[in-house]
């Protein structure tokens, strides 16, 4: 089941991978906006932590999010499984544990040094074999951040599917 109704840029079939690729997984999510890939992740993970700013950026409406995220939240009936950071993700990752998360998401700003650095961000705190999807790849910068981080290093990450705009990458040894 997917919340339309939600304002968000992630299509049906992007909220069902995200939902398939978090099934029983401890999972971080950078950028959530009005929670509907929060929701998403959350019908299927043991744990979200989302983590978003909620005042925008220039490619989505700007202003506060917040408290429509709570209250989808609550409508879904998943705020159990949900923790919420209010900060940007460099400051909320240094409070996570090395590897703890099985799946990551990433919608955060849409451009190519942004896209970089949250995969950069999110990377340590993924297990090995794990995967990050990162929403918007080929709009915007986000693909030549994402592309330019899998050709550094092609050891370690493979892109192993793109489902319209979501890219997954796995994590190797």
């Amino acid at each position: 089941m997917t919340e339309t109704h939600i304002p968000s840029a992630v299509s049906d079939a992007e909220a069902d991978m995200l939902g398939r690729l978090a099934r029983n997984q401890d999972v971080l999510e950078f950028g959530s906006q009005y929670g509907r890939s929060t929701i998403a992740l959350a019908r299927f993970a043991r744990s979200v932590h989302s983590v978003d700013w909620h005042r925008g950026d220039a490619f989505c409406a700007g202003g506060e999010s917040l408290q429509p995220l709570l209250d989808n939240l609550g409508k879904a009936g998943v705020e159990d499984r949900v923790a919420i950071h209010v900060s940007g993700f460099t400051v909320s990752a240094s409070a996570f544990k090395p590897e703890y998360f099985g799946f990551a998401f990433i919608d955060g700003a849409h451009d190519a040094a942004s896209a970089y650095l949250d995969l950069s961000t999110a990377w340590p705190l993924v297990q090995i074999g794990g995967r990050i999807a990162l929403h918007d790849y080929g709009l915007f910068g986000v693909k030549d951040g994402i592309d330019r981080w899998i050709t550094e290093d092609s050891q370690r990450c493979a892109l192993e599917q793109v489902v319209e705009t979501l890219a997954v990458v796995r994590k190797r040894a």
